[in-house]
């Protein structure tokens, strides 16, 4: 037998010992594991850049609707941007899925995850909306009824983004530590001084001057709300002196 031969045989019983290792072990009963916490200035960065991605795709749609009076153009810019909203509306998902806040927190957590999967199905449907009315008449596709409901969806859009500007105090409250200082009060966070500067850039950075006008839409006061908290000295950072 040639050594070559030889060197495969030998790569076939350590591969063939291997998946007898992997098999024995998914046949073990699964062992109950708490979830690792996701530390508080993670899960809020990661908040902070869904709001900044979803403000980004709205602008991008707001542009469509005005730098056009072609119909068709006006269609295909709203295919886009409903995909745009649900491929990253679907990352968000994915990602908070993956974390874990404490007990008290996570609640919020999960409802988050529960009105961005609501706006997908939205999304979903405006989408399909536009790329039929794009299609051009159809036998039996009532072009009106179709048109009649993007009212319908916006509303609700908005309906849900005002649920998560509601969230958003609770988001905030999870990175503020729950043991009391010396006057029984809550008065400290859990992320250092460096930390909230980096969150407080990163909402300068995604929002700038919208975070200072009189009329916001819900995820412009979603940040202007989450700014104004971390920029407010009433609670000292985890670093600060006491």
């Amino acid at each position: 037998m040639s050594s070559e031969s030889e060197t495969d045989r030998r790569m076939l019983s350590k591969l063939w010992a291997s998946l007898a290792v992997v098999s024995t072990l998914a046949a073990l009963p699964a062992l109950a594991e708490t979830p690792q916490r996701t530390p508080p200035y993670e899960f809020v960065s990661e908040y902070v850049r869904e709001l900044g991605e979803g403000e980004n795709i709205r602008e991008s749609a707001q542009h469509d609707l005005t730098d056009t009076g072609d119909v068709r153009d006006r269609l295909a810019g709203c295919v886009r941007n409903s995909e745009a909203f649900q491929l990253e509306l679907g990352l968000d998902v994915r990602t908070l899925s993956s974390m874990h806040l404490s007990d008290r927190y996570d609640p919020f957590r999960l409802g988050l995850i529960a009105a961005y999967q609501r706006k997908i199905g939205l999304w979903r449907d405006l989408h399909d909306s536009c790329a039929t009315l794009l299609a051009g008449p159809k036998p039996g596709v009532d072009v009106g009824a179709i048109a009649a409901k993007a009212p319908d969806l916006n509303a609700k859009l908005d309906f849900e983004d005002h649920g998560i500007f509601d969230i958003t105090p609770a988001i905030f409250l999870s990175m503020v530590d729950e043991r009391p200082d010396r006057s029984g009060k809550l008065t400290r966070l859990l992320i250092t001084a460096d930390e909230r500067k980096r969150l407080i850039d990163q909402l300068n950075g995604s929002f700038g001057d919208k975070l200072n006008e009189a009329k916001q839409n819900w995820t412009v006061s979603v940040a202007s709300v989450l700014r104004d908290a971390l920029v407010n000295t009433t609670y000292k950072s985890a670093d600060d002196p006491n």
